[in-house]
């Protein structure tokens, strides 16, 4: 758990210094505490998703579109 922990305090200051450029109000930027709390309640819901979805539909659906110019 400690490198989770890690991730999500690095998350939470990343997040902190992205609303501080885009200045939003003090009081509309979450503590830790909500911060956490809101990222665990979106893993779960995307974890519960994906527990009714078929192995290979989730698997197809997931893939990211990549372009490249090598592409014909």
């Amino acid at each position: 758990m400690h490198f989770v922990d890690l991730a999500l305090v690095n998350s939470w200051i990343l997040y902190q210094r992205d609303a501080k450029v885009l200045k939003i109000p003090r009081k509309d930027v979450y503590q830790f505490l909500a911060f956490k709390l809101d990222v665990a309640q979106t893993y779960l819901a995307a974890a519960d998703e994906a527990v009714h979805k078929p192995s290979h539909v989730a698997a197809v659906a997931e893939l990211p579109v990549v372009e490249s110019e090598y592409m014909a």
